[in-house]
């Protein structure tokens, strides 16, 4: 059979049940795109030997015991890619930083549990170092840009596992989030992207500043929901993740009682673009027809980006060595000089204007059972840039000042599921965020189904500007 048009899991599932398709057939339709992907660089390292292997492996096991054969293995024979900042095992390791890399030695938690329910892991995609930005910068390496359209951004900094899912190359990723990295290059690639509560997953090695989840995208809600599912849990890797209450089986229904649900334009100090506000709004619209509370609302607590770019920029500059100044972008580099210069006062600071944010919005996730915004105000911009360029004129301390609707969920620790709701004039796609109360993810995931079933078909087959180019199963 071929698998080429298949682009969820249960699709797979089903196909592999019945016996239309191997799952050395879906190994083989994901390398078919890796060569476009490549041509977006959106891949760091692959396993093509290895994950071949795998692949005739799941194929026995589900020859010999059939539909059993996922009663333990919930993700068997699902390609997938991992992001750079997590570690596999067997591939070069370096968080996303130029020059060479030691191999990993094991697979971080998440990964592991990603392997042991099945799933087969095709490579590594590409982030700026250490996930520095919200845009697809790699360093000294060419951008990652966007699968709808080559001179944009794909966003960042998981923009290379957005690239891949929306290319074709696995129907799944995983990705990291400290102020939207799941999220952003979701939107901007017209996938779903999904960061959970905060600590659901166990982060490893630990995030310093207590802001970064790691999420997951794919092409729809239910699979985005399964991968977290498999990876969630405590380790004693990450003490954030110790004592959080079990995921367990995410109902992504869209049947049940109608929810009350806050809308905003806009968290923090930017206006969306027109055209990202009024494919939003006609989501939001729709939501109401269907019978749920809609309640237009402004921000419960003032901008936080404040505090964000204060502890984002003390952990920059904790990470960063001071020789290795010149190798950093420009304003990367500005960042992290400005971390140098702050005093513990100013982080103290920052982590009480965080907590007041906390407080603000666990109450207003208390009275509301979601808060739904555009997910980014902006559409896809320049690909050599870290910033929409009026922000970088601002300042190098404003880099992420331009995605407030998703860096108040890192701040938070609020699960937030950003859904493809449609495209701009020109084609790039606009996606709507779905938020929930902490610990209550299946409320976020729940209108996110509801959202994305109206404006899926758009986005059902893979980009069709996205390079057309051979095979290329030799690295």
């Amino acid at each position: 059979m071929h698998t080429q048009g298949i682009r969820s899991f249960s699709s797979l599932r089903t196909a592999l049940t019945s016996g239309e398709s191997t799952v050395e057939e879906a190994v083989d339709s994901a390398l078919s795109r890796l060569a476009a992907v490549e041509a977006l660089h959106a891949v760091r390292h692959t396993r093509i030997d290895e994950v071949r292997r795998e692949a005739a492996e799941a194929d026995r096991v589900i020859a010999q015991e059939g539909e059993r054969a996922w009663h333990t293995r919930p993700l068997l024979g699902l390609p997938l890619t991992v992001k750079e900042l997590t570690a596999v095992a067997g591939l070069p390791y370096s968080r996303g930083a130029d020059g060479p890399a030691g191999i990993a030695q094991q697979d971080a938690p998440a990964v592991r549990r990603l392997r042991d329910a099945g799933a087969l892991v095709l490579g590594s995609t590409t982030s700026p170092a250490g996930g520095w930005c919200g845009a697809g910068l790699n360093g000294t390496r060419p951008p990652t840009t966007n699968p709808w359209n080559g001179q944009v951004t794909a966003g960042g900094s998981s923009g290379g596992a957005a690239a891949a899912v929306a290319t074709g190359f696995g129907l799944a990723a995983t990705g990291t989030d400290g102020a939207g990295s799941v999220r952003i290059p979701a939107s901007f690639c017209g996938v779903v992207g999904y960061k959970p509560t905060y600590g659901l997953v166990p982060y490893a090695p630990l995030s310093s500043e207590g802001l970064s989840h790691i999420g997951t995208l794919a092409n729809t809600v239910a699979d985005a929901a399964a991968l977290l599912r498999v990876m969630a849990g405590p380790d004693s890797a990450d003490p954030a993740s110790l004592g959080v209450p079990a995921f367990g089986a995410a109902d992504v229904a869209e049947d049940g009682e109608p929810l009350r649900i806050a809308w905003a334009t806009t968290l923090g100090t930017p206006s969306p673009d027109p055209t990202v506000a009024t494919a939003c709004r006609t989501a939001v619209e729709r939501l109401a027809a269907r019978g749920h509370l809609v309640e237009e609302i402004d921000p419960p607590a003032p901008d936080g980006y404040g505090s964000l770019a204060t502890i984002l920029a003390t952990a920059e500059a904790r990470s960063a060595a001071p020789q290795d100044d010149d190798r950093l972008h420009p304003v990367h580099r500005d960042v992290v000089r400005w971390g140098r210069g702050l005093s513990g006062i100013d982080l103290a600071t920052a982590i009480e204007e965080r907590a007041r944010l906390c407080v603000a919005y666990d109450a207003l996730l208390d009275t509301f059972d979601v808060l739904v915004t555009p997910t980014v105000p902006v559409l896809p911009f320049d690909s050599g840039l870290p910033a929409p360029a009026e922000y970088l004129a601002r300042g190098s301390t404003q880099w992420l000042a331009w995605t407030p609707n998703t860096y108040t969920f890192n701040l938070s620790g609020q699960p937030a599921v950003t859904v493809p709701v449609g495209r701009s004039a020109t084609g790039l796609p606009i996606g709507l965020q779905i938020a929930a109360g902490r610990h209550r993810d299946r409320k976020a995931l729940r209108i996110a189904s509801e959202v994305h079933g109206a404006a899926a078909d758009q986005f059902a087959s893979i980009p069709p500007q996205t390079p057309e180019v051979g095979a290329s199963f030799g690295h």
